[in-house]
């Protein structure tokens, strides 16, 4: 994938609309690399300062590519590369020694804000989260919650991923998220919860003003947004 004057080294990854497990029973979702990825890696070329001289988190990082991205583009100290699963976690790596002359650590962990699982040891230990199309199961939870009551989920998935970032995201620090909107309270839901979690100022971006040119005619999802939420003192 190119990023400007960047090239990001990245093993052949399939870009599908849809993960095929309801057809197959093999979930796909973490290993497509998904248009919204390259949403970021444009934001990240235009707003570098994001990334600069700070430790940056990409959560639910599937393939690594936006993590990667802010490597390969920015110049930040260290990047963590987080997956809940095993195999993301296998991608991502591989995807991340591909690349050549990246001035900083890119690390893999399990970290996720499911019930259960590990969250960094220290609190507020990064300036920069990313979160790459990772909502779309609490959204189906909340739309399942208010149909259904509490008989399949307890409508809290979008709460706990805010808790998650209060947790990781250093005061003054700034959280990516980004996803296609497919539902129009989506992108409603998310600002308030950011709100009421501590993100006191944020701004929605479209894809048009996210892409740079060297990537624009492969970033797709016309229909994503990138929140940027910067996380109010401590």
């Amino acid at each position: 994938m190119v990023v400007g004057a960047h090239r990001v080294r990245l093993l052949s990854l399939p870009d599908v609309p849809e993960s095929d497990s309801y057809q197959t029973g093999h979930d796909l979702t973490g290993l497509v690399r998904w248009p919204v990825s390259s949403l970021v890696a444009g934001l990240l070329l235009r707003r570098g300062a994001l990334a600069n001289d700070t430790d940056v988190l990409d959560v639910g990082c599937g393939t690594g590519v936006a993590g990667i991205a802010a490597a390969v583009v920015c110049s930040p100290r260290r990047v963590v590369l987080a997956d809940r699963q095993p195999r993301c976690r296998e991608l991502a790596a591989k995807n991340a020694r591909l690349q050549d002359g990246v001035g900083c650590a890119i690390d893999v962990e399990a970290y996720g804000w499911g019930t259960g699982d590990p969250r960094p040891p220290e609190r507020g230990a990064f300036g920069l989260v990313i979160a790459c199309e990772c909502l779309y199961t609490a959204f189906d939870e909340m739309r399942s919650f208010e149909k259904y009551g509490a008989r399949f989920h307890d409508g809290q998935a979008l709460a706990r991923f805010v808790d998650f970032l209060d947790w990781c995201v250093a005061p003054r620090g700034v959280a990516l998220i980004a996803f296609d909107v497919r539902n129009a309270l989506d992108q409603e839901r998310t600002l308030g919860a950011l709100a009421a979690g501590g993100f006191g100022e944020t701004e929605v971006l479209a894809a048009p003003e996210c892409v740079a040119e060297a990537i624009a005619a492969k970033a797709g999802a016309q229909s994503a947004v990138v929140v940027c939420a910067r996380r109010g003192p401590s």
